[in-house]
């Protein structure tokens, strides 16, 4: 696609200094270190003595059950307007798809494992929105 259709990135055209690609860089690098540090959360989860499932706490963890999967997004989402054409907004498109039901099914799991422990204003994917 890029070879065929991508003539707006061709060199001296100064699409690297439009606002969308600042700003997929800056969502990119941005969701990235997130991504990175919600993994390592989740891994911490189970590098002490303890019972097998925790409830993931910090960072994101405290507004939304998936937080690494919004973060995933975020990153995703950059990646898409970086690449300004139909490949990122695919790989996009494609992650939505597939982390959303993931993440409803995941909050589900946590609410029926944990109970009343597990706290109610915890959204499923957005941190305090859904």
């Amino acid at each position: 696609w890029f070879a065929e259709h991508g003539t707006h990135l061709a060199r001296g055209r100064g699409w690297h200094r439009t606002w969308r690609f600042r700003l997929g860089v800056l969502l990119y690098y941005s969701g990235f270190v997130m991504l990175i540090w919600h993994d390592k959360l989740v891994r911490d989860l189970r590098s002490t003595e303890g019972p097998r499932y925790r409830i993931p706490v910090g960072g994101l963890f405290e507004y939304a059950t998936c937080a690494q999967y919004f973060v995933e997004l975020w990153t995703w989402a950059g990646f898409a307007l970086i690449s300004c054409g139909p490949n990122g907004l695919y790989i996009f498109l494609v992650s939505v798809v597939n982390l959303i039901p993931r993440a409803i099914r995941t909050h589900a799991w946590y609410l029926e494992k944990f109970g009343a422990e597990y706290p109610a204003e915890r959204k499923f994917l957005v941190p305090l929105v859904w």
